[in-house]
């Protein structure tokens, strides 16, 4: 079945550099999905046992099992801490060609739960300077730099079966994880 394309997320896309499509996912596809994924991160961690404050503070960040490039899970843990603001761009050395970025909140996302913030019209700023989100360097806070004009970050909560997208060079972030259960997502 070929999905027709709302024309207000593109024209969303266009400004903003990122949009909700609600809907995308099937419940039994995400279960489905969710399921598969829980069991390849549950054997590639299961042999670590360090609790939150043990964890370097990128790990405090999320957990995140690479699949293939650039097809991750991340799961932000019960009292995982905020994710930097960032652009995905910087990251990806695949030349200068706009590249998007397929959020899926299996769980669906709340603030509560680390939901995701995007600077609406930042992907129009360009590439920034990389910001290091293991927070091992000297931090560069990229949500003061005078590229984005002052703009701030919007709350971006998602239904499960919704995909977030957002172009490479949209600054987002997550907020930390205050539930109680972890929060899963693919992208």
């Amino acid at each position: 079945m070929e999905a027709e394309v709302d024309p207000r997320w593109a024209e969303a896309f266009e400004r903003d550099g990122y949009v909700v499509t609600p809907d995308v996912l099937e419940r039994d596809e995400l279960a489905g999905h969710g399921a598969a994924v829980d069991r390849v991160v549950a054997s590639r961690t299961t042999d670590d046992h360090r609790a939150m404050h043990e964890k370097s503070s990128y790990e405090q960040s999320f957990v995140q099992c690479m699949r293939l490039w650039q097809d991750q899970a991340l799961y932000k843990e019960p009292g995982g801490q905020d994710t930097e603001a960032h652009q995905d761009a910087p990251f990806w050395p695949i030349g200068d060609t706009p590249l998007v970025s397929a959020w899926i909140p299996f769980d669906g996302s709340t603030l509560e739960a680390g939901a995701m913030s995007y600077v609406p019209g930042s992907h129009k700023a360009g590439r920034l300077r990389p910001v290091d989100i293991t927070r091992s360097t000297e931090p560069y806070d990229i949500l003061r730099d005078p590229a984005l004009e002052g703009r701030e970050p919007v709350v971006v909560e998602a239904a499960p079966g919704s995909v977030v997208w957002h172009h490479g060079a949209t600054v987002h972030r997550a907020a930390p994880n205050r539930s109680d259960r972890v929060a899963l997502a693919g992208g």
